[in-house]
């Protein structure tokens, strides 16, 4: 078996041991993820709770059955404070872990939002996608113009001392202090776009981080995507509709707002889309928020609330409408089938059209007239499950395969090994 110890200075982290597979000679045995659940850390451990980070250490023994002897191992760890965000590509996917759609101010602004649409367009539904791109873009102004109402000032990042990243402020820390970075804004934006049912994607570009938010329910084909084909695919066919958190600066609309950033995005490097609701569900879940969950939903504002006044919502209801009619810019040519649109293709989106029209359907085409042969790979299924693919593909959904090591690198940083 092998045993682990984490310490912190002299404290213990955690002390787990974990059982190990049979061993042969010559060959790599990988533990089983699951034994690495257990080197979970309760966040309200007062070992976790320092303001900066701390120097610890991980050893390692490994014991043979019958025997008191052990080969043992030691490394020293550097323990980073709980809100210090560790930026690497491979932990890219964490920074999911700062948004919180379910912190204590949300239900409250998700209901100043349905005012906003109600005020604007009669509706007051905050339904995501089911009422199609015209609606998500509605909700994506009001979800801008209720967070501008707050007040939130931009600020500089919390003061730190480590080269690997910087400290991230939660979306409840945003929306209590009124005050945060480019990447606390977006964060916050994003939680509250959530809530509201849409998909938010995080956009890091070198400098800075924009918010973006999915225009269909497809959302991103996996939590972190860095590929820069694909990250244009996203962008420029419109199935990722960027936006800077500005909404601290009054002067920009909502519209303005959208279009400056694709413009500033046309020509600019981006490291990578994070998507906020792929990587809650790969496992990395938000940080538990301090206060108690609101029980309820706020009544509607009373006659001494200023918040939502009518003079304040005049503008932002313009605005809304105007997003709405947004939907027929994201209509134009370049834009249409751009889900089908092939990333290893440079040619433009028209060309890859121009491409699968040019069908054959004679046996000399390989898809229909399929031969065994050293590049084709045999794609097998479970008794039953070929009919559901079949449907599947009738309905038009999308079908993702994966190869057996296609993993995202939280799950690989946690043990798991395949698919």
């Amino acid at each position: 078996h092998l045993e682990l110890t984490a310490r912190i200075g002299s404290n213990l982290l955690f002390d787990i041991t974990v059982p190990v597979p049979e061993l042969r000679p010559g060959k790599t045995t990988a533990i089983a993820p699951r034994f690495l659940e257990q080197t979970r850390l309760d966040p309200n451990n007062p070992l976790l709770q320092a303001t900066e980070s701390q120097p610890g250490t991980l050893e390692a023994h490994l014991r043979c059955e019958g025997s008191s002897t052990a080969e043992s191992a030691r490394t020293s760890l550097r323990i980073l404070a709980p809100n210090e965000w560790f930026h690497a590509p491979a932990y890219f996917e964490s920074l999911a872990a700062f948004a919180q759609p379910n912190a204590p101010q949300i239900p409250a602004l998700v209901r100043k939002v349905s005012d906003l649409l109600k005020e604007a367009t009669g509706d007051a539904s905050v339904q995501g996608y089911q009422a199609g791109t015209e609606r998500v873009l509605q909700i994506m102004s009001a979800v801008y113009a209720v967070l501008a109402a707050e007040d939130i000032r931009y600020v500089t990042p919390p003061a730190s001392f480590e080269n690997t990243g910087q400290r991230i402020r939660t979306t409840e820390e945003v929306l209590t202090a009124q005050a945060g970075t480019c990447i606390d804004l977006v964060l916050a934006y994003a939680a509250l776009a959530q809530a509201c049912g849409l998909l938010p994607v995080i956009i890091l570009v070198p400098g800075h981080a924009l918010v973006g938010i999915a225009t269909t329910e497809d959302g991103l084909r996996e939590p972190v995507i860095t590929e820069p084909a694909a990250i244009n695919n996203y962008l420029r066919s419109g199935a990722v509709l960027a936006l800077d958190a500005t909404f601290y600066d009054a002067s920009l609309s909502f519209s303005d707002n959208l279009n400056r950033t694709k413009a500033q995005l046309t020509d600019g490097t981006v490291l990578a889309l994070i998507g906020l609701t792929e990587s809650h569900r790969d496992g990395l879940r938000p940080l538990p928020t301090q206060a108690p969950p609101a029980s309820a939903l706020p009544d509607t504002a009373t006659a001494g609330d200023t918040s939502t006044s009518s003079t304040q919502l005049s503008s932002p209801a313009a605005d809304i409408r105007a997003a709405g009619k947004l939907v027929q810019q994201l209509r134009l040519e370049d834009s249409a089938d751009h889900l089908t649109l092939d990333t290893a293709d440079p040619a433009p989106a028209r060309v890859q059209r121009w491409k699968r029209e040019l069908l054959d359907l004679t046996l000399r085409n390989r898809l229909l007239n399929i031969k065994p042969a050293k590049e084709v790979l045999e794609f097998e299924v479970r008794a039953g499950m070929l009919a559901d693919i079949d449907d599947r593909i009738s309905r038009g959904d999308r079908i993702t395969m994966r190869a057996q090591d296609d993993l995202s690198d939280n799950r690989f940083l946690r043990g798991t090994t395949d698919v």
